[in-house]
């Protein structure tokens, strides 16, 4: 017997870590989902931005040195807004579908990070962008 009335033996039988509560937990086969959608928003931020700054770099370089110009000004005009409208769709698209999980599973805050980052995301797509249009491609 102890100070307090028990026996020993009981008081410090040893836990079987295998038993339920100490499981080891799978990740739900949805946890995929979570992360590309994450990760979305700012990717296709970034695959747009060197997209268009590659773009640039390509038309306006030999413009500069005096060789010849693959596309014109205003063909380069032209694929940076139509990128940027396929860009800001795509963005959209993944705050949309975060939205959609987290009206399915209420409680994860990550689904509210994934809308941040997808809206923060359409907006820097945006702003990259319209650069174009305010002072030109070259």
């Amino acid at each position: 017997m102890d100070d307090i009335g028990g026996d020993v033996t009981t008081a410090h039988r040893p836990v079987d870590t295998l038993e339920a509560p100490h499981e080891p937990v799978v990740p739900a086969p949805s946890s995929w989902r979570l992360w590309v959608l994450l990760l979305g928003g700012p990717s296709l931020w970034f695959a747009h931005f060197m997209i268009v700054y590659l773009a640039a770099e390509a038309v306006c370089t030999p413009k500069l040195i005096g060789d010849d110009q693959p596309w014109s000004d205003a063909t380069l005009d032209r694929f940076v807004v139509a990128s940027t409208v396929v860009a800001v769709a795509l963005c959209l698209a993944v705050a949309t579908l975060s939205w959609r999980r987290l009206r399915r599973e209420p409680g994860q805050w990550l689904w509210w990070v994934s809308i941040t980052l997808g809206i923060g995301s359409a907006l820097s797509v945006i702003a990259v962008g319209s650069s174009t249009l305010v002072v030109g491609g070259c």
